[in-house]
């Protein structure tokens, strides 16, 4: 692959499955988007991800990484993810296991993708049953704070 004029060695061997995506997706005319996701609620201390936050900061980093050098849209879900618990700790993202989202985090990350697939704020939607008003309006803004604050980042304006 090359950017900006030089071979980028290492890089080859580097996000195969993306790279074959985003040609494949390309090659049929459309759009990619490579939907960000989020980290484990506990991290994985076993392979260095201490926490939360620190298992984001490194998923985020790969996503970037290869979204910036093949000029691809991302949904930034996971990011969304930690702005969502750094301001209400006890926001229930994880199903049980940690892992899997819960039905406030399907639909946290069903805004983001709603906002970065239509360039629109997300405020405003219809939240399915079982999200509580109050609930789907927060997430809805900070979805909207994240994908729509910071366009360039996610690649939007392309």
């Amino acid at each position: 692959m090359r950017g900006k004029g030089r071979c980028r060695i290492g890089l080859f061997a580097r996000y195969p499955a993306a790279r074959k995506l985003v040609h494949l997706v390309r090659r049929a005319g459309a759009r990619p988007v490579l939907l960000l996701t989020w980290g484990r609620r506990d991290g994985l201390p076993e392979f260095g991800f201490r926490d939360f936050d620190a298992m984001q900061t490194q998923i985020t980093k790969g996503y970037l990484t290869i979204a910036d050098e093949l000029q691809v849209t991302v949904a930034p879900a996971g990011e969304a993810w930690r702005r969502g618990v750094a301001h209400d700790t006890g926001l229930a993202l994880w199903q049980t296991d940690g892992s899997h989202p819960s039905l406030l985090g399907s639909y946290l990350t069903a805004c983001v993708l709603y906002a970065t697939i239509f360039g629109v704020s997300p405020v405003g939607l219809a939240a399915p049953n079982g999200v509580p008003r109050e609930a789907a309006e927060r997430l809805q803004q900070v979805a909207n704070t994240v994908v729509l604050d910071d366009p360039a980042r996610w690649h939007l304006t392309q």
